[in-house]
């Protein structure tokens, strides 16, 4: 009886566990059917159809690639592969890709410079041509081949991300303006009508923010003055009157054929009256170094500033400012060294060559004075002429300090044009060096004991303190002189 008890017990356990697999495999059927909606998770035929489709994407890219590269589209194909658009690489050529498309990176790189720069070199060279060919042409069909190659590198743009080719391409486009307007002014002149042809030339003297092929003179050169009407225009007219200047000797004659404008009552003249004032002053300054009053004739101009010019004749005013300038600061460089300058040696050879001579002499002051007379000739010599002005005018400073005895203040001068952060040719470096060896044995303590650094601390806040107050006081600086 027992035995079959246990028989019958073992046969339900049986059939409990069979149908508690059953149940579970149902279930886990269920949840992975579910699992496979939720996640979408593809077939082997889908994977094969998908990693198909990534590899034809791949080399549809690549084929567009090299095309690229076939034009010469180096910027396109540049930016193509470092942008990510190659994002359909299949798994099996994955690794040969990312070291392929590094090099291809520094390769396009490369030839993008390469590229940019022949391009530069084509418009730079258009340019010289264009100077060359639009003064020689007589007919506007002598300058079609050189609109043909302007209209080549234009449609080869290039590097416009870049200053660069921002550059050439500011002057390409001067370029094609210019063409196209001068090519009206040989139309028009060859159907003999004068004024449209003026009215070519005055288009391109006003349109100040292009880039200059030609200079005003040239252009000017070319207006058609055959009667007294051509000078009724106003670009008419300041050509007749400023043109034939070539120094400041000639504004005498300059302000007769002014007289001789003002005089026809052309209403579109009058604002040529304000000439007038400009000029009288440029003969002033003119008169005043002639009688070798050279500081009488650099106030002269200094006063004149822009006054009275407009943007077509402050050019002419330029020039004749700039003479006078620089003759007068020839004189007073002659005067401060003895030394001549040579018939055709440049203002800035022969501001070299009296530099050069008084830094070896170690006079820095004349250094400084010479400077101070160059920059106000080339004003653009002035941020270049820093390191050393600044240098030099404290290493001046610290042999003050020296001589009145201020032995820390002149140490810290002395540092200073040591250890400046742009000293130019003529900062006297190594003499501040020696200076700071001479004392460092006269004075080892000032070096060594941090009582000594302290002091020269304190003492410099003293200075910078009185140089306040005395500059409050009298309005003066404050340092020794």
């Amino acid at each position: 009886m027992r035995k079959l008890l246990i028989l019958a017990l073992a046969s339900a356990a049986f059939v409990f566990q069979l149908h508690a697999e059953q149940t579970s495999d149902s279930l886990l059927k269920q949840l992975r059917a579910f699992d496979a909606k939720i996640t979408g998770q593809p077939t082997e035929k889908e994977i094969a159809e998908h990693e198909a489709q990534r590899a034809l994407h791949f080399q549809l890219q690549l084929k567009s690639l090299i095309a690229m590269i076939v034009r010469a589209e180096y910027d396109k194909a540049h930016q193509m592969v470092v942008s990510g658009s190659f994002n359909h690489v299949p798994p099996a050529v994955f690794q040969d890709w990312a070291e392929l498309s590094h090099s291809l990176v520094t390769d396009l790189e490369k030839l993008k410079q390469e590229q940019l720069q022949t391009w530069v070199a084509r418009v730079d060279q258009l340019v010289e041509d264009a100077r060359e060919q639009l003064l020689a042409a007589t007919s506007a069909g002598d300058l079609d081949p050189l609109l043909m190659r302007t209209a080549t590198l234009q449609m080869q743009r290039l590097g416009q991300d870049n200053a660069v080719g921002q550059r050439a391409l500011k002057k390409l486009e001067g370029v094609a303006a210019t063409l196209e307007r001068w090519m009206a002014f040989l139309d028009y002149s060859f159907a003999s009508n004068s004024k449209a042809a003026n009215e070519s030339l005055e288009r391109l003297i006003n349109n100040q923010g292009q880039f200059p092929v030609l200079t005003m003179p040239e252009i000017r050169a070319r207006l058609i003055i055959d009667s007294p009407d051509d000078k009724m225009t106003l670009t008419g007219a300041i050509t007749y009157v400023f043109d034939p200047i070539q120094s400041p000797a000639d504004v005498p004659e300059a302000r007769e054929r002014l007289q001789e404008v003002l005089a026809t009552g052309a209403n579109e003249l009058q604002t040529l009256r304000a000439e007038r004032e400009a000029m009288e002053m440029v003969q002033a300054a003119w008169e005043a170094l002639q009688k070798g009053d050279e500081a009488a004739a650099l106030g002269h101009v200094k006063r004149m500033g822009t006054r009275g010019s407009s943007s077509a004749t402050e050019p002419y005013y330029q020039r004749l400012r700039d003479h006078i300038t620089e003759l007068a600061h020839t004189r007073q460089m002659l005067a401060a060294t003895g030394v001549e300058r040579g018939k055709n040696e440049s203002f800035s050879a022969y501001f070299e060559k009296l530099t050069g001579e008084a830094y070896a002499a170690a006079d820095f002051s004349k250094v400084l004075e010479l400077m101070s007379l160059h920059e106000s000739v080339d004003r653009s010599e002035a941020s270049s002429n820093f390191g050393d002005r600044s240098t030099i005018e404290k290493f001046l400073a610290a042999q003050r300090f020296e001589a009145a005895g201020d032995i820390p203040m002149a140490i810290g001068a002395y540092r200073d044009v040591v250890g400046a952060s742009r000293p130019g040719p003529y900062a006297p470096l190594q003499l501040a060096q020696d200076a700071l060896s001479r004392l460092k044995e006269q004075y080892p303590t000032l070096f060594e004991d941090l009582d000594g650094v302290v002091l020269q601390e304190l003492r410099a806040m003293r200075h910078q303190l009185l140089r306040m107050q005395q500059t409050q006081g009298r309005g003066g600086p404050g340092f020794p002189r």
